[in-house]
């Protein structure tokens, strides 16, 4: 069994969100991350907690220092496929929780708390799918769990339509890439190449301008750390002649001298053969 859960990170949190998303990163798949400045803390932090119907005491002391902090937030959203489910609580109280997310929540807790205050936590965790969908909502992101989960199982990650596609191998040399800033690039001249030969700090740079924003996924420099010890990757995703997955995995295997790379081809059409 397997759902989605995420974790809210506070203001006070985002100077740890390396740090956090390593925890993260050790008891789940990451899904998605968004990053969005909240204009009106104190209604945010109420309807945030309106759903849990949680003491008004707790909403009050939590809102008056979140207020002394930066107003921004970062939502991770993450497939949980260790779902233990438990109760807790007394009466309008009562609801249902998972003893697998408490781990890590109480873990990132415990190492980056402020010491003051006793509801000053750094990172809010849900207990249920619906909980999720309130928060997608409050933070106008625009879409659902089922969009996110709409591609599982496939090569395709969830915000590209799926199509048909075969499998195949193409030169690195000859697809291209985009980059923010400055659109499709031949992969040697990406920050990714950059840093997979270890000129690391101009994608670190292109990586936190766009975290949360136009960059969604997992792309920590951590994550690309990890990624740089694996022997193999599965195929890159490639349309025509622009890679439009794996830019990482491409970027890797050139550094490693390697000239052809797997690929699953949109359409069928391998635009290198013949």
């Amino acid at each position: 069994m397997t759902k989605t859960d995420s974790f809210l990170i506070w203001g006070h949190g985002l100077q740890y969100v390396t740090e956090i998303m390593a925890i993260l990163r050790e008891y789940f798949d990451i899904m998605v991350i968004h990053k969005r400045y909240i204009a009106d803390m104190p209604s945010f932090v109420s309807e945030v907690y309106s759903i849990e119907d949680f003491p008004i005491r707790h909403v009050q002391s939590k809102t008056k220092y979140l207020l002394q902090i930066p107003q921004e937030v970062i939502l991770v959203l993450v497939k949980n496929s260790h779902v233990d489910k438990y109760t807790t609580g007394r009466g309008r109280f009562l609801k249902e929780r998972c003893r697998y997310n408490q781990i890590p929540k109480n873990l990132i807790r415990e190492k980056f708390n402020p010491k003051e205050g006793r509801h000053n936590h750094i990172i809010h965790g849900t207990d249920n799918e619906a909980e999720v969908e309130h928060l997608l909502k409050l933070l106008n992101i625009g879409k659902d769990i089922a969009y996110y989960t709409r591609n599982e199982g496939t090569p395709f990650p969830y915000h590209i339509t799926q199509k048909p596609y075969t499998e195949g191998v193409v030169p690195i040399s000859g697809i291209r890439g985009y980059v923010l800033g400055l659109g499709i690039v031949g992969i040697e001249d990406t920050p990714q190449y950059q840093y997979a030969i270890g000129n690391k700090q101009p994608y670190i740079d292109y990586f936190y301008k766009y975290m949360g924003k136009d960059l969604q996924e997992d792309h920590f420099p951590e994550k690309f750390d990890m990624m740089m010890e694996w022997d193999s990757f599965d195929p890159v995703l490639v349309n025509g002649k622009r890679i439009i997955d794996g830019g990482k995995r491409a970027a890797i295997s050139l550094a490693r001298g390697e000239e052809n790379i797997k690929a699953y081809l949109i359409n069928g059409k391998n635009l290198f053969e013949g």
